[in-house]
């Protein structure tokens, strides 16, 4: 009976070691799997730093450009209306003029 017990014990660690040979090579196949998963991530969390970094300049560049417009406008407008005065100015003495070239 004792030899008996003795080659089914050697049965069974022949299976284990079986198992765990197919395990470790599972966990190597895993650990291979969340390395490379890992690298991928944080490239592309490098790529959305670099992008968000590159949207965040051109929002700031947007936003001065439209400050800049409204400095422009403003410029724009004033010289608009200094020259619609000097305008008025003249239309006002060509009337002053020609009234008294009638009399």
């Amino acid at each position: 009976m004792t030899k008996a017990k003795n080659v089914e014990y050697r049965r069974q660690i022949d299976l284990l070691r079986k198992e765990l040979t197919s395990s470790k090579g599972e966990c190597e196949r895993y650990s291979k799997t969340i390395k490379k998963s890992k690298k991928e991530a944080e490239l592309q969390n490098k790529d959305y730093q670099s992008v968000s970094k590159i949207a965040e300049e051109t929002n700031n560049q947007i936003i001065a450009l439209q400050a800049k417009h409204e400095e422009e406008k403003e410029k724009f407008e004033n010289v608009i209306q200094k020259l619609q005065l000097k305008l008025k100015e003249k239309d006002e003495m060509i009337e002053f003029d020609d009234k008294n070239f009638d009399k």
